[in-house]
């Protein structure tokens, strides 16, 4: 399958980093095509490399803005308005040089702008994988922004129960497309945790994307 992993903080130090890079692998593996879109870092262009070490996968890199919230004021709005169809069409072309059958989106709410752009101009559907509960290290709580990126999946995976119950309780009507496939988990902590955990992680993409088809047909 041809899938396009959407994640602005591919190539930011962090735990959603080494979680999707985790995941990335493992899909590589089961033979999945990717195409990661990330965000281009900012000043002068200097040279990156063209592949994602962990999957062997092409790696795009786009220029983004996220969406501002209230107490950052107007000017932020205006600034977000005035940059984001630009930044929009650029990922699009992104994307659709990947020529994707599904769409894997690790990102904040504050993208979900992003993922609607997304929603609606490339045909495959979406799995938006929920790093981050109502508070994040970008924002505040945005319900409206969390609607909003909720509405654009397929199916929603969360990486803790609670996440998921957080993200059912934003859009019950679709409560039913939210999954929980927790992180943290360490496969060496005990042979049974070794056993049970190990595959998690890595087919959970895959999971979803068995589920999204599902939904979407």
């Amino acid at each position: 399958m041809r899938i396009a992993v959407y994640c602005p903080h591919y190539e930011d130090a962090g735990g959603v980093r080494e979680v999707v890079r985790r995941l990335n692998a493992g899909m590589a593996a089961r033979g999945h095509a990717l195409t990661v879109v990330a965000r281009a870092p900012g000043g002068p262009p200097s040279a990156l490399p063209p592949t994602d070490p962990a999957s062997g996968s092409a790696i795009e890199r786009v220029r983004l803005v996220r969406a501002p919230y209230p107490a950052l004021g107007p000017r932020a709005y205006r600034r977000f308005l005035h940059r984001f169809t630009g930044a929009a069409l650029r990922l699009l072309r992104a994307a659709r040089r990947a020529r994707p059958e599904l769409v894997a989106a690790h990102c904040s709410k504050f993208h979900a702008p992003y993922v609607l752009a997304l929603r609606l101009a490339v045909r495959a559907p979406i799995v938006v994988h929920l790093h981050n509960g109502p508070e994040t290290a970008d924002g505040p709580e945005s319900p409206r922004l969390q609607r909003l990126i909720q509405r654009c999946a397929a199916r929603v995976i969360a990486v803790s129960p609670a996440v998921a119950d957080y993200a059912r309780a934003v859009l019950p009507g679709r409560a039913e497309r939210v999954v929980a496939v927790p992180n943290g988990t360490d496969p060496g902590s005990s042979p049974t945790r070794r056993r049970r955990a190990a595959p998690a992680r890595t087919s959970s993409a895959s999971e979803g994307s068995r589920r999204a088809r599902g939904s979407t047909s």
